[in-house]
């Protein structure tokens, strides 16, 4: 009875890091304190999402299957709960250094990373269909009204210009069932350029790609 009281102390007098501390601390300091040793190893940045909340982004890794990928663990420095994980994919070879050309993979039931890929590739086909010179198997509309020149040419035009390397994120859902998939695509590598969001429908009736554009955050 004696040694549980004398442990419990010991764990009430342990020092509370407080947000500053937590703040002060390195990638590897705190990937140490706040997450498994078999993922802190791999982690390589972070970031504060909110002054408890904590993302932290590993080292990228190419897979058989065309794609980079690294993974995104969030967890608090409050309340130690589960761990959050996510990804961001990469269509074709891991960027030699930085880290452009990934894409957020908003995680649910209907959309883990495999579907997500599936998704890509998806895209990928129609894209390259649009480029050439045959009927395309799926519909397509542009929508532009802030910037109509974007459409010019029309929907597959639109299409034709556009590169899933410059994809920042995928959700919705990608399943054998009718199924809704949302990308955000940038028109150029430039980041902070006007985004494409990618509307994705499939079911019964042809697939329908909705091209929707908006205008670049102002500075």
């Amino acid at each position: 009875m004696m040694l549980v009281l004398a442990a419990a102390a010991l764990l009430q007098a342990a020092p509370v890091h407080a947000a500053a501390d937590w703040r002060a601390m390195s990638t590897e300091e705190l990937a140490a304190r706040l997450l498994p040793r078999r993922i802190a190893r791999r982690v390589v940045e972070h970031e504060f999402t909110s002054p408890t909340r904590v993302t932290f982004i590993t080292r990228t890794y190419p897979m058989p299957d065309g794609f980079c990928e690294r993974d995104i663990y969030q967890v608090s420095t409050a309340s130690r709960s589960v761990v959050g994980q996510s990804a961001d994919i990469r269509r074709g070879d891991c960027p030699a250094a930085g880290a452009a050309g990934f894409a957020h993979v908003n995680p649910n039931p209907k959309l883990h990373v495999a579907q997500a890929k599936a998704a890509v590739r998806w895209l990928e086909g129609a894209i390259d269909a649009a480029r050439g010179a045959q009927p395309l198997t799926f519909d397509v509309d542009c929508v532009a009204n802030v910037q109509p020149d974007a459409c010019t040419g029309g929907a597959r035009a639109a299409l034709a210009k556009l590169a899933v390397e410059n994809a920042q994120s995928v959700s919705g859902a990608f399943t054998c069932r009718t199924s809704v998939t949302s990308f955000a695509l940038r028109q150029d590598s430039t980041a902070a350029g006007p985004l494409w969001n990618v509307r994705l429908a499939r079911g019964e009736a042809r697939p329908r790609l909705t091209l929707t554009w908006t205008p670049p955050p102002r500075s």
